[in-house]
């Protein structure tokens, strides 16, 4: 039996114990009487010479029921109750789950103060290791043991009390998905290991969860019994609202947006809207309200759907960053209300212009200034001889992101996307033919719309003379940007493999185009639009069951993963966030990994190019951002998110269905059952007594 209150009964005896005693001790005030004999008077005697003070109580019954009465009240006040604990075997497994949902702060400690599930469990799981220890026949092998997405475990069968207690108390919170599998492998590989006995006896499971983790595949086995007590609240749903999936691509038609993706799930049983802010590198893009339905129940009542809701957001621009999304309502699990991605930063454009004379020495000036002055372009120009040289080099000396052809229609098709002006694009699906030198014309409507043509402004440019463009049929599709009045001016020729042309029906240098501010912002929407990959993803993140990678800086030998934004973060995302802020500012790193010496510093492995190695760190359990010393700038920030339906749901069940029909029903709250009312109860019976002795004395006296 364990007290629940035992300060509370303490205070309340040191008080009403002497009180009490003290009644037997004073002396009582008496009006002195002469009478004839004392014979009739002999209680009246007893009474005097117990109110003598300094004087031994003599024995008495009703002082003996008295005692016993408050001892009673006492002892129910100090809120005494007992533990049944579980029916177990000699050799008993304490298993605790440590997964997200673990961390929800929905449950209540004895005092009915908010604590979360795991810490409950650990509650629970320390006052089932007391009992088993002080009852008869107590187990000969305890284990301590603890599953997220791997299992774990702690000590080995033959600690003392105060190690298994150290090995409960040590259990640290996880962002990470509870795979149940992982934790049944590991309890069958421990019910295996019997030692010399020929016949092992069982091992008995004591599973501390909210079963709110994936399926097992794996059946429990003769060897196992499993005993599954539920931790959480009995409810079918919860107030949460988490991050389920996050993700960013560039868009195909228009690679300078980047489109962003989020959904987010709601365990609540009524509607209810989050607010969800997406910020890139701290600055604020857009924050927008989500509303979030109640759930609705499946087509054929096995089971419910939980209310969703979907955000699409569009980020334009080349540059890189920390992308966060946040919802800023906060609930009972914070490691889902926060998803981040790494945007790399676009590379610097390597740009070939093929033009007339010797090296390309007759490209138009303008376009040779522009290109060169964008900070992010590398600019080399070459004449037709010396591109027919490069386009016919091997496949890795290729080193161009975008070619212009200036007057200049080649016979090989470059690997890159082109663009060609007053020449046919490379392919078959548009011709060019010289049109009459003395016409000119201007464009007269163009698509304002399309990301080569966003913010150019056409309306002044006059071409002298226009070449005659006409398109093919053919697999290619061939899209018309710009028009005059004598035919196309600008089209976009996209191949079936993929690769895109543009076409110029004129020459700069007889037009006034190139002084105008809208070509440089054409140029600009050319590069974005033919070099950005809309196939690649535009975000990098890992899952905190997901082992995270880096690729190593030229001459580092060693790679430390500390918690907290590398440059350029915008904080930590999830739950991470302030306990990894405090292990980066005390200088431990959260993993390290030595960079593979067969590459050597500089050198090439599997799964990196030529001098960056690949390094692997392992699985971060933690939802955050982290920074990544001695990696290359482009991966030196790691985003880890939970994004886990399953964990964002909290869900409680009742009981764990297993494979091949075996079932562990749910335990329920191992909580002490409190048995002060039988106390309440005694103490009344027993003052009954004391009155019933008490009131016979004085008739008879």
């Amino acid at each position: 039996m364990t007290f629940l209150a035992p300060v509370a009964g303490l205070i309340a005896a040191g008080i009403a114990v002497p009180a009490l005693l003290a009644l037997y001790f004073l002396k009582l005030r008496r009006r002195p009487l002469r009478v004839s004999s004392t014979f009739l008077w002999q209680q009246a005697a007893k009474d005097l010479q117990v109110n003598v003070p300094l004087r031994m109580i003599r024995p008495s019954w009703i002082l003996l029921l008295q005692l016993l009465a408050l001892a009673g009240l006492l002892i129910a006040l100090a809120r005494p109750a007992i533990t049944s604990g579980p029916d177990v075997g000699r050799r008993v497994l304490i298993l605790i789950d440590r997964s997200a949902s673990m961390s929800a702060a929905d449950a209540q400690d004895g005092a009915g103060a908010r604590i979360t599930r795991l810490e409950e469990a650990k509650r629970r799981a320390l006052q089932t290791l007391g009992d088993l220890l002080d009852r008869p026949g107590s187990p000969t092998s305890i284990t301590v043991a603890a599953f997220a997405a791997s299992a774990v475990t702690l000590t080995p069968g033959s600690q003392g009390r105060g190690a298994l207690a150290d090995a409960i108390e040590s259990i640290e919170p996880t962002d990470q998905p509870g795979d149940f599998s992982a934790a049944i492998d590991l309890a069958r590989a421990l019910a295996s290991d019997a030692g010399a006995e020929e016949t092992p006896e069982p091992l008995t499971v004591i599973l501390y969860s909210d079963g709110g983790f994936s399926a097992s595949d794996r059946p429990a086995g003769k060897g196992l019994v499993l005993r599954y007590e539920r931790v959480g609240p009995d409810a079918a749903h919860h107030a949460n609202a988490g991050i389920v999936a996050f993700s960013a691509r560039r868009d195909y038609d228009d690679p300078g947006t980047l489109r962003v993706f989020a959904r987010v799930r709601s365990a609540a049983a009524e509607p209810r809207s989050v607010t969800l802010r997406l910020t890139l590198d701290g600055r604020v893009v857009e924050e927008r309200t989500l509303p979030l339905p109640a759930p609705t129940a499946t087509p054929g009542g096995g089971g419910e759907e939980p209310g969703e809701a979907t955000a699409t957001f569009a980020v334009t621009g080349r540059e890189g960053g920390v992308l966060l999304a946040t919802i800023l309502e906060p609930d009972v699990l914070a490691a889902d209300n926060a998803a981040g991605l790494v945007i790399p930063a676009a590379a610097p454009v390597r740009l070939l212009i093929v033009a007339p004379g010797a090296s390309g020495r007759e490209a138009d000036p303008f376009l040779l200034s522009v290109l060169s002055a964008m900070d992010e372009a590398r600019v080399r120009t070459v004449d037709a001889a010396g591109y027919e040289q490069l386009a016919s080099g091997v496949e890795g000396a290729w080193a161009f992101d975008l070619v212009f052809f200036d007057r200049v229609r080649p016979e090989r098709v470059p690997r890159s996307p082109s663009v060609s002006f007053a020449a046919a694009p490379p392919g078959n699906a548009v011709e060019m033919k010289p049109g009459d030198p003395r016409a000119s014309a201007r464009p007269v409507s163009w698509r304002r719309e399309h990301p080569l043509l966003r913010y150019v402004n056409l309306d002044n440019v006059v071409v002298q003379p226009p070449m005659t463009m006409t398109f093919a049929d053919g697999p290619a599709r061939v899209v018309d940007l710009a028009d005059s009045a004598t035919g196309p001016l600008i089209a976009l020729v996209e191949e079936p493999g993929g690769a895109r042309r543009v076409a110029v029906a004129f020459e700069l240098a007889r037009s006034n185009w190139p002084p105008n501010l809208s070509f440089p912002i054409f140029l600009q929407n050319t590069i974005d639009f033919l070099t950005l990959r809309a196939e690649a993803a535009g975000g990098r993140a890992f899952r905190t069951d997901q082992p995270v990678s880096v690729r190593a800086r030229d001459g580092a030998s060693r790679i430390d993963l500390f918690a907290g934004p590398g440059a350029g973060g915008a904080g930590g995302a999830g739950g991470a966030g302030d306990a990894g802020g405090e292990q980066g500012a005390e200088g431990r790193a959260v993993l390290s990994a030595p960079v593979p010496s067969s590459t050597g510093a500089g050198g090439a492995s599997a799964g990196g190019s030529a001098g960056t190695p690949t390094v692997a760190l392992g699985v971060v359990e933690r939802a955050g951002l982290y920074s990544a010393r001695g990696a290359t700038d482009d991966t030196a920030t790691v985003a880890v998110n939970l994004v886990n339906a399953t964990e964002t749901a909290l869900r409680v069940v009742k009981q764990i269905d297993l494979p091949g029909g075996v079932v562990a029903a749910a335990g329920g709250p191992a909580a002490p059952r409190e048995v002060w009312a039988w106390f309440v109860l005694g103490a009344l019976a027993l003052l009954s007594v004391e009155w019933v002795i008490f009131a016979r004395r004085m008739r008879a006296g």
